[in-house]
């Protein structure tokens, strides 16, 4: 268990080598602030060579455009799978 202190799960954090050691490679992404928390993991994710599966039935932001806007970059930048 630790505490996330920044929008990505991964900043400041010990996940990568959490989830190296488990041999994870795949990440199923799901939160609130679709555009923010989730967008900035998923940006990590990417930059270290994860898979990403954004869940868009579980992800949320104030903002439809901004949801909209953030599931595209999803797919469209970080080759995410978005179900």
């Amino acid at each position: 268990m630790f505490d996330k202190t920044r929008y990505s799960a991964f900043a400041g954090t010990d996940l990568d080598l959490r989830l190296r050691e488990r041999k994870i490679t795949t990440l199923n992404l799901v939160g609130v602030d679709t555009d923010i928390c989730v967008l900035h993991t998923a940006v990590d994710a990417y930059n270290l060579a994860y898979q990403i599966i954004v869940y868009q039935q579980a992800t949320a932001t104030l903002n439809p455009e901004r949801q909209s806007w953030a599931l595209d970059h999803f797919k469209s930048i970080l080759g995410a799978t978005v179900l």
